[in-house]
């Protein structure tokens, strides 16, 4: 048993060692040449401390020398209202760290590095009337600008607050006469965009800037130089494709019209058209005619219906996938007879899922809060929601649209609606019956009246004291 370890040991010190990895191929050598920085600006670091330079400036150098220390100073006035003035160091660190900059050239195979010099270039606002050349100079009438430099270049933090918050006060009071004549607001000014007007109502009323910044928001776009609350989301932009008289003309609705008249009831996977379809089609009926605004609202709520069933078919599709066929969508009711024009549903596919991929977050929110504009034109059991206002109630929709509560009363507030209980008067009104009041809990109904109520803009949260 020994000799076989001692065997195996053996083999193992027999074995070969490993070769070593062949020489890298030998790297050709470099040559640094080092060079005196001695001509004037011959290289330069230039920065501007928390803004960036145009690469259009152009800088005369000129050179102070005082015994044995040179001074080098450039200076740019291209600009037509600004100044630019680069003087050597700036800091701590810049004043006592050496900077260099090098040149690699890999077909000589030769290093260049030279010292550069480190400069802070700064902004002066050119003072109106300023002295030509050649004219004698005229002595400044105040110090105030000569210790406004020495402060902010040897003072503390405290001292340079102070003399910030001065030159804003001054400013302020020029721009306070309006025959002043202020330079440095003329040059902030000519540097900003010009700012686009507001819109304005019929009556020459500025439209709330809450309600400008709404536009960039995946919502329906409001009328709101509409007089007519009716007009607020009008249905030329909430029905999809225009025109909208054509796309509602084409809604299955003979169905409806014919199991209500037999006095069936209407089968149908929404609450909140099944809540309502009963008496919408009533009221259709003894107003056949396609043109009565009976039978408009009767397409409507079909229409309400096609867009609940195409949310959620899409909503089961991800945003990085390809959506498949219409025919071949899972929910299957869509597709039920009688089924709805197949052109209708690709150019819905086309708005709401673009790119031929699922929807994303913001294109379900457009969805989602048209129809919720869309709920708002239809009217309450008694036909009307009365003088100057929509309503409806807020929690069929949400259930059928699957949102929470939360997020159904936030769409509706985005839409310009405000949230509460309805009055005696307008449950009157609305042919509502009171609802018994079940642990404390009432019904809050969406209701949208002129001007439009938009949330507003949050500042942030209030700054504690120091």
């Amino acid at each position: 048993m020994s000799e076989k370890k001692r065997k195996a040991q053996a083999d193992l010190n027999s074995q070969p060692k490993r070769r070593s990895p062949p020489l890298a191929a030998t790297k050709p050598k470099i040559r640094v040449r080092y060079h005196e920085n001695t001509d004037l600006g011959r290289c330069i670091i230039a920065s501007s401390p928390g803004t960036s330079l145009s690469t259009d400036l152009e800088f005369k150098p000129y050179e102070r020398k005082t015994q044995d220390v040179s001074e080098l100073l450039l200076h740019s006035s291209n600009h037509p209202t600004i100044d630019f003035t680069a003087t050597e160091g700036g800091t701590f660190a810049d004043n006592h760290l050496k900077h260099y900059v090098a040149v690699f050239d890999p077909i000589r195979g030769q290093l260049d590095i030279t010292e550069a010099k480190k400069m802070t270039v700064r902004r002066t606002i050119r003072q109106a009337g300023a002295v030509e050349e050649d004219e004698a100079p005229v002595e400044p009438t105040s110090s105030y600008s000569s210790r406004s430099v020495l402060t902010h270049t040897f003072g503390t933090k405290k001292s340079k607050k102070l003399v910030q918050s001065r030159a804003e006060n001054v400013l302020y009071s020029r721009d306070a006469d309006p025959n002043a004549v202020n330079p440095l607001s003329e040059a902030l000014l000519s540097s900003m965009p010009e700012p686009e007007a507001l819109p304005t109502t019929s009556d020459g009323r500025t439209i709330d800037a809450a309600a400008a910044i709404q536009a960039g928001k995946p919502l329906p776009k409001p009328d709101l130089t509409a007089t007519d609350v009716s007009q607020a989301y009008p249905l030329s932009n909430l029905v999809f494709p225009s025109p909208y008289n054509s796309t509602l003309a084409a809604m299955p609705i003979s169905e409806w019209r014919k199991l209500i008249s037999e006095g069936k009831r209407v089968s149908c996977s929404s609450r909140f058209v099944a809540e309502r379809v009963a008496y919408i089609t009533q009221a259709a009926n003894t107003h056949p005619s396609p043109e009565t605004p009976q039978t408009i609202t009767l397409q409507l709520l079909r229409y309400i219906h096609l867009l609940i069933e195409f949310s959620r078919a899409i909503s089961k599709f991800r945003p990085d996938k390809h959506i498949t066929a219409i025919t071949k969508w899972s929910t299957g009711k869509i597709t039920d007879q009688p089924s709805f024009p197949t052109p209708l549903l690709n150019a819905l596919t086309t708005k709401y899922c673009p790119g031929g991929k699922g929807p994303t977050k913001s294109d379900l929110i457009l969805l989602h809060t048209t129809i919720l504009a869309l709920t708002l034109h239809i009217p309450p059991p008694s036909g009307t929601h009365g003088l100057n206002v929509l309503a409806t109630d807020p929690t069929d929709i949400q259930q059928d649209l699957l949102l929470s509560p939360h997020d159904a009363r936030k769409y509706f507030r985005e839409l310009g609606c405000k949230l509460n209980t309805g009055t005696e008067t307008e449950l009157s009104t609305w042919g509502i019956r009171k609802p018994s009041e079940k642990a404390g809990v009432k019904t809050q109904y969406a209701k949208l009246r002129l001007p439009l109520v938009f949330p507003q803009v949050s500042k942030g949260p209030p700054s504690g004291r120091r």
